[in-house]
């Protein structure tokens, strides 16, 4: 059991891969549907009045925004760029753009996909029926 002290509250917790509480995540979570309703309902929203009208800091919307929970779009975007961070092709967030995003998925399926055929063959040569150097008498 590994406790952690919230980097929000300051309150220890049971580390589960977040270093933030339970009660600070459940915060967050409903802090991020105000927001996006608020962009949902405000599309041409700037990003200091989102900020502002949602009393939020501008790197937690950053941060939703490179996690692909929030898109940017209009003039929330503003000054603010996003690129690819493979091809350096302009998003609204996230960190690939659509392309590179398809490749890497092909390419990791196709590894997994080859991973599994050689586990498979391993298997077969472990438990499989060996007749070299035997001889019939």
């Amino acid at each position: 059991m590994d406790i952690k002290s919230c980097r929000t509250c300051g309150k220890m917790f049971q580390y589960r891969g977040s270093y933030q509480c339970p009660d600070c995540m459940r915060a967050l979570d409903e802090k991020f549907v105000e927001v996006r309703n608020y962009i949902l309902d405000n599309p041409s929203a700037a990003m200091a009045d989102i900020c502002e009208e949602n009393d939020v800091d501008q790197d937690t919307v950053m941060r939703w925004i490179r996690e692909g929970r929030l898109l940017m779009s209009g003039s929330a975007g503003g000054d603010l760029h996003f690129q690819c961070r493979n091809c350096g092709k302009k998003i609204n967030g996230g960190t690939y753009c659509f392309d590179c995003s398809n490749k890497l998925k092909s390419q990791i399926d196709g590894t997994a996909r080859d991973l599994q055929r050689s586990i498979d063959k391993l298997s077969q040569e472990k438990h499989g029926i060996h007749t070299q150097g035997l001889r019939r008498k």
